[in-house]
């Protein structure tokens, strides 16, 4: 099988959106750090967190999926090659993400339901002590009406619970109050 439909969904030109047997998929490129995280959370299998279908070093990526380098051509450009062949890979389910005008046409029930099951992804993070660090409307998304939060490379260093707590309080008073 081969992946097909690379588009970049990012500025950074690091996330793409894509196919691969016949399922929406999201291909990043992490650092160290965010690999770290992104692996515990794979074996921890939270409901309310980003599906991880597999994380890869750069290299076997590569040679399993028969990619060429356009699927990164406008990283090299813009970062140190070496920076990304010592970067992983890691294949996610793609969710369908909140922009603010979408989230402010919901009901008031299932904004309500939105933040039960946010509160919920947090807790689960925090189970395990890993800190999100940038907890907003941008890193949230849903699949099948699962509310689930993604993008965690701001994740670990000065964050803590605390930290995302207050982002969570000041969603839910922009939003619900």
């Amino acid at each position: 099988m081969s992946i097909t439909n690379k588009k970049p969904i990012d500025k950074r030109n690091d996330v793409f959106s894509a196919m691969y047997d016949n399922n929406d998929i999201i291909i990043k490129v992490v650092d160290k750090k965010e690999k770290a995280t992104l692996e515990t959370l794979k074996d921890a299998k939270f409901n309310n967190i980003v599906k991880i279908y597999n994380i890869y070093t750069y290299n076997d990526f590569f040679v399993k999926f028969h990619c060429d380098l356009s699927i990164i051509q406008g990283i090299i450009f813009k970062q140190n090659i070496l920076y990304y062949l010592s970067s992983f890979v890691v294949i996610m389910e793609k969710l369908n993400t909140y922009t603010d005008k979408i989230f402010k046409s919901e009901t008031y029930d299932n904004k309500q339901y939105f933040f039960k099951e946010l509160e919920k992804a947090v807790n689960q993070i925090h189970s395990i002590e890993i800190y999100h660090g940038d907890l907003k409307l941008q890193n949230i998304g849903n699949i099948n009406n699962i509310i689930k939060i993604f993008d965690f490379g701001d994740c670990g260093g000065i964050k803590n619970k605390d930290t995302d707590m207050n982002d969570f309080n000041k969603l839910k008073n922009i939003y619900i109050n």
